[in-house]
């Protein structure tokens, strides 16, 4: 931020400042303009830029950044705040806060325009400028790009760093009733209105309304589409907002669902280009509509009016649920850190410089309100027809209560015998899978009466041996936890270092109630885990929940495999709806206790994994870790710095990356996440930032998790392979040379049998002629017996059999190396 200049004076009338919301915090805009000390001339302007974050425990915006910067040093120019919106930057594939400023001088007849993008430390950066002969005044829109839209005179422009200059949308409206995006997932942005043609158009106001037609217009394609996919063309004239809620592109056109507000108080709920529901609405002149969504307690709709009214709607039952008045700005956002959307109403103007809010409601309709003044709370008020249903749904569910307690009587005496019978059956099944005798429980515990005389001394036995308690924990097992995530619940079994040579058969299970099933085991080093979904735990909270390790084999019990129980966990509701559960790193990435390594093992194992692998073939990759830790706003985990955390506060499910990389131009990404969505959201964003040369390639499991004698095993065996190939090939190639040349006699011999000049049968063969033959043959066995043992062979072809080779026995030292670190040997002890 630049300083202001020297000898100014803060004026004492600051332009009304402009508010944003972006992840959760409120950042303000306000321009300060300077006078010079000596008189009232205007010296210069400066932007005062302030980031506030809401504080539960205060219920105040304390400021977290503030700073100023000078844009104008010159008493000739004027500059102001057009708009500000948050929207997505292509180039970084992050959504920014932008700000729009104007700047005129006295003496100039154009307006030039400056789009400014804002970083999380608040630095302002110039994206985007252009000059118009006009102002700007109707109809201004901010789209991903981030691209500037606008109406002057009738046309509609827009401009963006794709486009490179301001161009006229080819489509002329009377009216703009949405500009913005269709919910779908290229995002494709839309202008929709209405349209009155020029032969229809006669003196009566009457006739012109139904003489409107809809239309829409697709920016990216050019292309012009029917409005009544979305609205009837009888709403044309009255429609004045709308919101898109979902869309879908078919074969017959666009399907739709569409709320929007008509000059005559009313908010239409249209399907499919047909109204379907009407909801009266409160205030005249509708500006604007805002769908908050509040998680369980369902969605509502913002709707904004003229004069500061603002009143919400119920998506569900399409009633009005709350009206404010004396509204000075809506925002709609995640400002108390709870993963869902709020509504905050602010009702001052906020022109104090550097001022944090003092009148405000933070409300979701339902569990969460906060209002910086207690009186008033009194303006959260519902609407006539939303008491009346109040008080409706208060009888009935009053009548309700009192009919159904005897039934709730009945049903918790029939809960506690079902809860001793499940008890007994998984004592009777711990004994079972332990190899134990079950001692079946006597008459008397039963509540039975027996018809013959027992003798009572051995059932008071079998009593006490059905209450003795289990024995000891085995000393291979140090430590049993567990964590919540989300809606699966981790249980982890630590081991002792003795144990280390089970683990490759270890698994654990549950013994819950019937008809839950034992869930899926995963190892991790000296630590056994095992994951499984959270509802049907929850259902049956007030039993304990024993934990069985199960061993292949155990030097203790040979012969057969081994169910050990480790101990109780027990889970309760409110525990898990308050967070106790939760690991504690996803909130502090500074913990190194043992806590955050079982942490860390928790959010493995609840986690899905995808190894990719990355490379450039013209730029390098060491910028990775940077991404990750800037653009993503992710850190590294001081229990395991291999680890990248994501931001809990961005995303609503975490995600842990682990990056290494092989080459300066490749490397090995692993992801760990729930759902494949949350993937393809990444994807996007990592093709997004890397060059355009980049390519990914989907990858197996990942090294660490294969078995290390098997991955040895399988390397020796591929080596093995192609050894005796690479050799059988070099071979077949230098005998079918040989064939192919021809070996013949050794050279500087005659054949006997092609040389004479006479034939065999007319002059015999005399002793000497039979020797040189002789001689001959065992030359030319001699040479094809060097030949085959060594023969010659290509030079490029051995070449490209060394390099194969080489890769193999590469790939093998590594496996080797990996069983090294995995199964290290023991340290031979000095000899005395």
């Amino acid at each position: 931020m630049d300083a202001p200049p020297s000898g100014a004076v803060f004026s004492q009338r600051g332009q009304p400042s402009k508010l944003l919301n972006h992840n959760g915090d409120i950042l303000s805009f306000q321009f300060i303009h300077s006078l010079a000390s000596g008189g009232e001339s205007q010296r210069g302007s400066e932007l005062r830029v302030t980031r506030m974050s809401f504080h539960r425990e205060t219920k105040a915006f304390p400021i977290k950044i503030e700073g100023m910067t000078v844009i104008n040093k010159s008493s000739s120019t004027s500059v102001d705040i057009v708009d500000c919106a948050s929207v997505v930057d292509v180039k970084v594939g992050l959504t920014v806060p932008c700000l729009l400023l104007k700047q005129r001088k006295k003496k100039g007849a154009h307006f030039k325009y400056i789009l400014l993008t804002v970083s999380h430390s608040n630095s302002l950066c110039p994206h985007l400028e252009f000059k118009l002969l006009y102002e700007i005044k109707d109809n201004l829109t901010f789209l991903q790009g981030p691209t500037v839209l606008w109406r002057n005179a009738g046309i509609i422009y827009y401009m963006s760093l794709q486009v490179g200059e301001v161009k006229p949308v080819p489509l002329r409206l009377s009216s703009v009733s949405f500009i913005g995006e269709l919910p779908l997932d290229k995002r494709k942005r839309i202008i929709f209105g209405s349209q009155i043609s020029s032969k229809e158009r006669t003196v009566d106001a009457q006739a012109d309304v139904w003489s409107q037609r809809n239309l829409g217009y697709f920016l990216e394609e050019g292309k012009e589409f029917d409005g009544a996919w979305v609205l009837p063309h009888a709403y044309s004239s009255v429609v004045k907002c709308m919101l898109l809620i979902s869309a879908e592109e078919d074969e017959d056109g666009l399907k739709s669902t569409v709320v929007a507000a008509t000059c005559r108080k009313q908010l239409v709920w249209f399907e499919g280009g047909a109204p379907r529901d009407i909801c009266v609405l409160p205030f005249e002149e509708p500006q604007n509509i805002l769908m908050v969504d509040t998680g369980r307690n369902g969605c509502f709709f913002a709707i904004s009016f003229s004069h500061g009214n603002v009143c919400t709607v119920w998506k569900d039952s399409f009633q009005v649920a709350s009206c404010w008045q004396g509204v000075f700005s809506l925002l709609v956002d995640d400002f108390v850190g709870c993963g869902t959307d709020q509504a905050l109403i602010l009702f001052d103007d906020h022109c104090h410089p550097g001022a944090a809010p003092t009148n405000f409601i933070i409300t979701d309709l339902g569990d969460i309100t906060y209002t910086s003044n207690p009186e008033s709370s009194e303006g959260l008020h519902g609407a006539d027809t939303v008491q009346e249903n109040h008080l409706l749904t208060v009888q009935a569910l009053e009548s309700r209560l009192q009919s159904g307690m005897a039934s709730i009587q009945d049903l918790q005496r029939d809960l506690e015998e079902k809860e001793r019978v499940v008890r007994q059956s998984a004592r009777a099944l711990t004994d079972l899978v332990s190899g134990r005798e079950h001692a079946l429980p006597s008459a008397q515990q039963e509540g039975l009466v027996s018809l013959w005389d027992d003798d009572d001394e051995d059932e008071e036995g079998l009593g006490e041996e059905l209450l003795a308690p289990p024995p000891a924990l085995p000393t291979v097992v140090e430590k049993v936890w567990h964590r919540v995530m989300e809606d699966r619940l981790v249980v982890g079994v630590q081991l002792t270092a003795d144990a280390a040579p089970l683990l490759e058969s270890a698994s654990l299970s549950f013994l819950i109630e019937a008809g839950q099933g034992p869930p899926s085991g995963t190892e991790p080093r000296l630590t056994v885990t095992a994951v499984t979904e959270l509802a049907p735990l929850l259902a049956c909270a007030s039993l304990p929940c024993r934990v069985l390790l199960h061993l292949a084999a155990a030097p203790w019990r040979p012969g057969g495999p081994l169910a050990m129980h480790c101990g109780f966990i027990g889970l309760d509701i409110q525990d898990t709806a308050q967070g106790t559960l939760t690991p504690r790193l996803l909130n502090d990435r500074t913990l190194t206790t043992a806590e955050a390594s079982e942490d860390l093992l928790s959010l493995l194992a609840a986690s899905d994994s995808w190894c990719f692998q990355i490379g450039c073939s013209d730029h390098t990759l060491f910028d990775m870790p940077q991404w990750l830790l800037g653009a993503l706003r992710c850190e590294r985990l001081l229990v395991q710095p291999d680890f990248i955390l994501s931001d809990p506060q961005r995303l609503l499910s975490p995600m842990l990356f682990q990056w290494q990389e092989r080459t300066p131009f490749t490397g090995e990404l692993v992801v760990y996440c729930r759902g494949l969505h949350r993937l393809l959201q990444f994807l996007d964003s990592l093709c997004r930032c890397l060059p355009p040369s980049h390519w990914i390639h989907p990858l197996g499991q990942k090294r660490a998790e294969q078995d290390p004698v098997q991955a040895l095993a399988s390397s020796l065996e591929r080596e093995a392979l192609a050894l005796r190939e690479g050799v059988a090939s070099l071979l077949h190639r230098a005998t079918s040379r040989e064939e192919a040349e021809g070996l013949g006699w050794v050279e500087g011999t005659a054949d006997p049998v092609t040389t004479g000049s006479a034939p065999t049968d007319c002059v015999p063969n005399s002793p000497a002629d039979e020797l040189h033959r002789h001689r001959a043959e065992w030359g030319m066995e001699r040479e094809r017996s060097r030949r085959r043992l060594s023969p010659l062979v290509d030079t490029e072809h051995y070449r490209r059999l060394v390099a194969a080779l080489s890769q193999v026995q590469l790939e093998t030292d590594i496996a080797a190396l990996d069983l090294c670190e995995a199964w290290p040997l023991p340290t031979a002890p000095c000899p005395d």
